[in-house]
């Protein structure tokens, strides 16, 4: 992903108004990628409940994280998308190209994810629950190594989180 005129880069960020998805989308445009944000707020009943943390970030409209990289000077386009609808990720790739050219960096970042909170199970070797051990931020560095030219003999990578 090197800055140069004859290299751009364009990303379909998946997931991109919040946590692991915003942090990669800002980070990659800070490498001079275009980006088309995706995402999909909660619209059934008694989702995006403002009390539920993980349910009140989904909340937030992908234009906040698409806005806040042009006006750091890079190029983005927000669009809510429900991708489990099987027509919806032809349309996304059709679309980014329209606005910002072909893609070439995807990031699977969504999920059909409910949060549940973690029991331990009586078998653990730690009597605690389970907990994110690094940031979104951190997730984004990764994954920003990956799509770079710097990583180009690794290829079609998969990264999972526990």
């Amino acid at each position: 992903m090197r800055k140069t005129s004859s290299t751009s880069h364009v990303a379909l960020v998946t997931g991109a108004n919040q946590g692991i998805g915003a942090a990669t989308a800002r980070a990659l445009a800070a490498r001079g990628v275009a980006v088309l944000c995706t995402y999909l707020r909660p619209h059934g009943p008694g989702e995006g409940d403002a009390a539920d943390p993980y349910h009140a970030a989904r909340s937030i409209d992908g234009e906040e994280i698409a806005g806040q990289i042009r006006r750091a000077g890079g190029r983005a386009e927000a669009f809510e998308a429900d991708l489990g609808d099987p027509a919806v990720p032809g349309r996304l790739f059709d679309l980014a190209e329209d606005r910002l050219g072909p893609v070439d960096i995807l990031v699977n970042n969504a999920s059909g994810w409910i949060q549940d909170p973690f029991t331990p199970d009586p078998a653990d070797r730690f009597d605690r629950p389970l907990r994110p051990v690094t940031d979104p931020d951190e997730v984004a560095k990764t994954i920003v190594f990956l799509a770079s030219d710097e990583a180009a003999l690794i290829t079609g990578n998969v990264i999972t989180l526990r």
